[in-house]
């Protein structure tokens, strides 16, 4: 078989001979020109568009570091492929998995070395791109010096929208909490390579990376929990790397050290020789120790607050497709209503969780309305019959809601239950004023609480405030909804 022979925009013949590995696209081979040079040489798999390797060309053509991978060359004969500087040493992937194996911790002066030349390389890249992918597998060794490679899904850092940005979306064992917010997340930043790079310095410390699991527990992970402190598995840390690690991994892009070359200035610190030694200074020891502490605790604080910003956003959304349904429910209602009072017209209309309907030449009209749960007030001392998502009302008044006298109402609920939390219910409460109340909670029946009135009297909605009112609860149906449509017929 004829060797197969690449030529390059240089006008150089490579000839691959032997095959080192996969890339992110494609595979990677040890090539040799007709001189004897050697060099890798990247080629796509099948299926993927020539454009991506041409960008990646593009893109390495722009960096220059002795810690980021050399372009050397690019063809597209017989195929599109792209010539790099060859690393002989494997990669940092290779390092961690060896040093697993045989259960030995990489020297403290060795981690903060190998933080140097990774944050001095992501410098440089950071000056026009974005990497995107960064991960043990993609860093490579070279005669003992760690260079960054593979940069198939970089993104120029000036582009300003998201059409530039190559096909993909990094690792998931090291994608940052924006990483998996996909095409609608924000933009992504210089911070998010640093992230990434505090998950590979985390797994270079203890051996293991901070979270793992399926992708959907990584996803849930990486944007709402935090890991254990480094030093809790390894003792031996120095509290500076440690900060460093725990400030990469904070969950705010804005709060893991601004750039590449801001954190690189604490890994110098680190490896300043005439800075006080820590270990001949207590006081020193335990503002660095203090120091490490306040990160953790600001970052679970931080963490916390996200898991309770996704909480929120979860049951929005979970109450908007809930709206849908009971939008069905009124309609279906209404058609019912319509076909038993023709001629005469239901008219009405529903917009952002409310409604109003009359009936042709009746002076009533008919509300409903619904929106997100006022929150503890209908949970404590009380026993709804789920978890609350929304609170709302249905009411019939004579002319105007705002003007008119309004004659008869409820309050409607929607709620999801632990057997079912993925389905939106609804039920109807009617509340009556108890006969030797003093002073009525409103002068007709059945009536609602009004939003004013939750604080004080919404927790009683389920057990029945017997100083004030007794309550009625029963499932929002289209039955249901049609008696309060027929209040609208004198």
């Amino acid at each position: 078989m004829a060797a197969r022979r690449y030529v390059g925009q240089s006008g150089t013949v490579y000839e691959p001979v032997e095959h080192i590995g996969p890339g992110g696209f494609g595979a990677v081979e040890r090539a040799l020109t007709d001189d004897g040079r050697e060099y890798a040489l990247k080629t796509l798999h099948l299926g993927f568009d020539p454009e991506v390797l041409a960008a990646e060309a593009a893109n390495l053509q722009r960096v220059h570091h002795e810690n980021v991978i050399a372009y050397i060359d690019y063809g597209i004969e017989p195929e599109p492929f792209l010539v790099m500087e060859l690393a002989s040493g494997g990669t940092l992937k290779d390092q961690i998995g060896l040093a697993q194996q045989e259960g030995r911790h990489f020297p403290a002066d060795a981690l903060v070395g190998t933080a140097r030349e990774l944050l001095a390389g992501l410098a440089a890249i950071h000056e026009v791109l974005l990497h995107r992918d960064m991960k043990p597998g993609n860093v490579l060794v070279h005669e003992g010096t760690l260079k960054i490679g593979d940069f198939g899904m970089t993104r120029l850092i000036e582009a300003s929208t998201r059409s530039e940005t190559l096909k993909g979306g990094g690792t998931a064992l090291y994608m940052p909490p924006e990483g998996w917010a996909g095409l609608s997340g924000p933009t992504p930043t210089a911070a998010y390579d640093l992230y990434s790079l505090g998950v590979i310095l985390y797994e270079l410390a203890t051996l293991q990376p901070p979270f793992t699991g399926s992708r959907d527990e990584l996803r849930q992970a990486h944007l709402f929990s935090e890991p254990r402190r480094p030093t809790e598995l390894r003792p031996d840390l120095p509290p500076l790397f440690e900060r460093l690690i725990l400030q990469l991994l904070r969950k705010d892009p804005a709060h893991r050290g601004g750039s590449a070359a801001a954190c690189l200035a604490l890994v110098e610190l680190m490896e300043d020789s005439s800075a006080p030694s820590t270990a001949s200074s207590p006081t020193l020891s335990r503002l660095q120790e203090g120091a490490a502490a306040l990160m953790q605790r600001a970052a679970e604080e931080e963490a916390e607050m996200r898991r309770t910003q996704e909480a929120l956003r979860s049951r929005r959304e979970l109450l908007a497709h809930g709206t849908e349904r009971l939008d069905a429910l009124i309609s279906e209602a209404r058609d019912t209503v319509a076909r038993n009072v023709a001629p005469l017209e239901v008219t009405g209309r529903g917009m952002n969780s409310k409604w109003q309907f009359r009936i042709q030449h009746s002076s009533r009209l008919l509300s409903i309305e619904i929106g997100p749960s006022p929150g503890r007030e209908v949970s404590v001392g009380a026993m709804p019959p789920g978890d609350i998502l929304g609170f709302g009302h249905i009411a019939v008044s004579e002319g105007d809601e705002r003007r008119g006298a309004t004659f008869a109402g409820a309050n409607i609920v929607a709620y999801t239950t632990g057997s079912a939390p993925w389905v939106v219910n609804y039920q109807e409460i009617q509340l009556r004023n108890m006969v030797l109340s003093g002073q009525p909670m409103r002068g007709y029946e059945p009536f609602y609480l009004q939003d004013g009135e939750l604080a004080e009297h919404a927790k009683w909605l389920w057990g029945g405030a017997l100083h004030v009112y007794t309550s009625q609860h029963r499932e929002l149906t289209v039955d249901v909804l049609v008696e309060w449509f027929g209040l609208l017929v004198p």
